[in-house]
């Protein structure tokens, strides 16, 4: 048999290997949420957002999994994201990320003290979300962050608007579950 003929039917089946091989990945990589997130799919209370009820409390519930005596000392959370701090009885803290496909990353390790609190409300950014929505006519895309605030002692939400209002009108905190929204800028009640 000639070369020629051989090496076309080959490259045919090499070609067609390779664009096989190419397209699955492509597929997958459409579906992913880490990578929808990082294309800036992933924004407000869309359905992988992890300001979402159910989003946020099963990657809780993996870390609860992989830290079952933890106590979270630190939580922020971002449609795609929430960075913990959880210390250990044994005064290890813990830096961990649940990613929008639910996955955990421990980025690093210190000793800690702080007190911590053994569960954490996830339905409470949300909640705080949607009280400030309404009452400032914003959208949930408008959200940059909530954060875990006041420590074991006085806990409660900060929640920061990235746009959609005033500059000086985008800082709001709320109790523990969620409740009593108000301004930053407001006298507490």
């Amino acid at each position: 048999m000639r070369e020629g003929p051989l090496l076309a039917v080959w490259a045919i089946v090499t070609l067609a290997l390779t664009a096989g091989v190419l397209w699955r990945a492509e597929s997958r990589a459409v579906d992913d949420p880490v990578q929808k997130a990082a294309r800036g799919e992933v924004t407000g209370l869309g359905a992988l957002s992890l300001v979402r009820e159910e989003r946020l409390a099963a990657g809780l519930r993996k870390v609860r999994e992989r830290w079952p005596d933890g106590r979270i000392v630190g939580l922020r959370v971002e449609p795609t994201r929430a960075d913990l701090s959880v210390r250990t009885p044994d005064f290890v803290v813990h830096q961990v990320r649940i990613d929008a496909g639910l996955g955990l990353d421990e980025s690093s390790t210190s000793e800690g003290v702080e007190e911590g609190l053994a569960e954490v409300p996830a339905g409470a950014p949300e909640r705080i979300l949607r009280a400030v929505n309404r009452r400032t006519g914003t959208a949930p895309e408008d959200v940059d962050y909530v954060n875990l605030t006041g420590g074991a002692e006085n806990p409660g939400w900060f929640l920061k608007l990235e746009r959609g209002t005033r500059p000086d009108r985008r800082d709001y905190v709320a109790r523990l579950d969620g409740t009593g929204v108000r301004g930053n800028w407001e006298p507490a009640r």
